[in-house]
């Protein structure tokens, strides 16, 4: 998981997902809560608005209202929010505010492969990072 602080310039950050080839990175403030989270999908339109200074702090274009999920919560749960939301493609695992995770459709499908969830009716488990 690349965690940034909110006041890291867009350009850092959209290097930090090109140079790592990661999906997304999430924003925390000092004390590592979450805050946010800057996806590729935010990086091209961004780029191409050159009247926006590259320089400008994440904090300004980050998402802020992020569906979540505790560590708590059960694979069954996040695989349901995904059936519903096309767009979302990782969602963040909190503790307490803290980011513990990040939890893509990938490793919901190997989960539900590996563990073989529906023959064997495992879906209340808590979902082990």
């Amino acid at each position: 998981v690349h965690t940034v602080s909110s006041k890291t310039s867009v350009l850092d950050v959209i290097e930090i997902i090109a140079n790592n080839r990661i999906n997304s990175v999430l924003v925390v403030d000092s004390k590592k809560n979450f805050l946010g989270i800057f996806t590729e999908s935010d990086c091209l339109p961004f780029l191409m608005n050159y009247a926006i200074s590259k320089n400008a702090p994440i904090e300004q274009f980050m998402k802020k209202d992020i569906i979540s999920f505790s560590e708590e919560d059960s694979a069954l749960e996040i695989a349901e929010y995904f059936l519903v939301s096309n767009s979302v493609y990782q969602i963040p695992i909190l503790k307490k505010r803290k980011v513990v995770g990040l939890v893509g459709r990938q490793n919901i499908i190997m989960i539900i492969l590996t563990f073989n969830l529906i023959k064997n009716k495992l879906w209340d488990k808590p979902l082990e990072l």
